[in-house]
Order: structure tokens, then sequence, then C-alpha cells
């Protein structure tokens, strides 16, 4: 009995599984607000599952926050200059398969936080959770 022929098909149909979760991936949304003297992005989206997260550069100022999802709209940039953030940008840095970034622009020592609630993805970058939410200009 030669098994080769299912064991094919099954992992052509799990990859081909695999790939449609992630096309439904999509971010809808990145906004930005001033909370506890800090800066606070919001990423919001369909089935968001948790991002990749790392610093690129011998510096260690740039730091990626990587989804696998599509980028739902055009790239942005922020200039923020406040909390130990000089900037951001989103875009997308793959479309097949799809993958967006949100690349920070930090001062030397700088650690941004990652975390999710109800949905949404929060970067924040030297929050102090105790003080109140102003936003910033998100066009």
């Amino acid at each position: 009995m030669n098994n080769k022929p299912i064991t094919a098909g099954l992992i052509l149909a799990v990859a081909a599984l695999t790939a449609g979760a992630q096309a439904k991936s999509t971010i809808n949304k990145v906004t930005s607000t001033t909370v506890g003297g800090g800066i606070e992005i919001a990423v919001q989206g369909e089935s968001l599952a948790k991002p990749k997260t790392f610093f690129v550069g011998s510096d260690r100022t740039t730091y990626i926050v990587e989804f696998n999802a599509a980028l739902i709209g055009n790239p942005g940039k922020r200039t923020v200059s406040a909390a130990g953030l000089d900037y951001y940008r989103y875009v997308r840095y793959r479309s097949n398969p799809p993958v967006s970034r949100i690349l920070l622009k930090v001062t030397k020592g700088t650690v941004p936080t990652v975390s999710e609630e109800d949905g949404t993805w929060y970067i924040r970058v030297n929050v102090n959770e105790e003080a109140p939410q102003m936003p910033i200009d998100n066009d």
C-alpha cells in the first residue's frame, strides 16, 4: 500500500488552510495617544495573532513589531518626538504571505512593550499606566 499520495495531499491541504487563515488577518487602523507621560500605539484589525518583536541595527534604536497580517489602506508615518519615541511608521512589508510591520524609532535604551487587550494590540513606550490619555493628531 502506497501512502505517499495521501500524505502529500494532506500536507497541501494543511498548507492551504494555514495560508487562508493568514490571508484573513488584517490591520485596519493604527492610532496613537499619550498616556502617563508615554506613548501608546493601538493596532486594530481582524484575527491578529501575537506579533514578533525585535530590534534592528547595532545601536538598538529601531524596534520592529511584525504581524502576519495584511495592511488595509495606505502605509503611514507619525512624528511624535516625545517619551523616547521619535517617530513610528506602519507598512506592508510583504504581500505573499502578508506581513506588516510597525517600525518605531526610539532613543537608545528605550524598550517598548507589546500587549493585547480585547482584540487590539498596544505598543507602549515609557507609559505610566495611572495617568490620563490624550490623543495625538492621527489625521
